[in-house]
């Protein structure tokens, strides 16, 4: 029993207080014990059974959720003020309706059922958003990959695709940073999560739950950066690695090439995810060509298809 020990050799050291649990705080308390799953206890209640919870709640979130400002005040407000609390009255009758706007529950104050539902509402809106912080977080990093490498968005078909592109360049690829992300996104032995995981790891030094925010914002730079030594290697390495169609559709090499500028390359996959769409789009062109073309040359229109190509891979860039 140390407290009991260090209070009877130290009793300076403690002080006693005393608070009333009436009115309001009573309806409070009791709710709170409610959405806590904890019995309504009618005597001697005591506030620690409501508060140690919810400091236990905040201080086992992830450190990134611990740290970033992607939240709403609501949400940064009680992740501040539980962690600074001192007391428990003072955090569940002063400071936390105070941190969402709100008046403070009184000793001497009545019932308030709808002061009560708005603050129960707010601090269950709080909790939910930084539960679901680290979750959000793992979904942007995953809508990033999309982007950064053309992929369906599909946790199912996006991890399958990306790792089909990549396969073939690890008999190929030499340069350090692009090797080690190829290995990353080919180990398996992970669920979806832990390979975003690895990839987020690998390309911002630190895993993703020990994150601040400017750490995601050098995810997506250096993302960015590996992604176009990704697609050069696939377009310049496209005659040395084996190529064979799958769920994810058949490899195809595009390269533009005009007087005075380097050639521009690019492979490119039609996934069955875009197929229809792009047979739609494919019968849409015919008949512009046939309106403007009038000697239906072939010449004609690759010239301006090629055009097309190299603007669109301009803009990527």
């Amino acid at each position: 029993m140390p407290v009991f020990e260090r209070l009877l050799k130290a009793p300076q050291q403690f002080e006693l207080k005393r608070f009333q649990l009436a009115g309001i705080r009573a309806d409070l308390f009791a709710q709170l014990l409610q959405m806590l799953n904890q019995p309504v206890e009618t005597e001697n209640p005591d506030l620690l059974t409501v508060v140690v919870p919810l400091m236990r709640f905040i201080a086992q979130l992830p450190k990134y959720t611990l740290s970033t400002q992607e939240l709403s005040d609501n949400a940064k407000n009680l992740r501040k003020t539980v962690l600074n609390a001192r007391e428990p009255d003072e955090l569940l009758f002063k400071q936390l309706p105070e941190a969402f706007g709100l008046p403070v529950f009184g000793a001497q104050a009545t019932t308030n059922s709808k002061l009560i539902s708005e603050f129960f509402d707010t601090l269950q809106g709080a909790l939910s958003e930084l539960e679901q912080a680290y979750e959000i977080l793992l979904n942007s990093i995953e809508q990033m990959l999309v982007e950064a490498f053309t992929l369906t968005p599909s946790t199912e078909k996006l991890r399958t695709e990306l790792v089909d592109r990549s396969e073939p360049l690890l008999e190929v690829v030499i340069e350090m940073d692009l090797k080690g992300f190829l290995v990353q996104v080919c180990s398996g032995g992970h669920d979806f999560n832990s390979w975003l995981e690895a990839i987020a790891t690998y390309l911002a030094k630190k895993p993703p739950t020990s994150w601040v925010d400017v750490d995601k914002v050098q995810f997506e730079s250096n993302l960015s950066q590996l992604a176009r030594k990704f697609r050069h290697f696939e377009a310049v390495s496209y005659d040395k690695v084996r190529h064979t169609e799958s769920s994810t559709g058949k490899p195809i090499r595009m390269g533009i090439t005009t007087p005075k500028k380097s050639e521009q390359e690019r492979v490119v996959i039609l996934t069955p995810y875009v197929e229809d769409a792009a047979d739609k789009i494919e019968r849409e062109i015919d008949p512009i060509f046939d309106k403007f073309d009038v000697d239906r040359s072939t010449e004609f229109r690759l010239a301006v298809l090629a055009r097309i190509t190299q603007k669109l891979m301009r803009e990527e860039k």
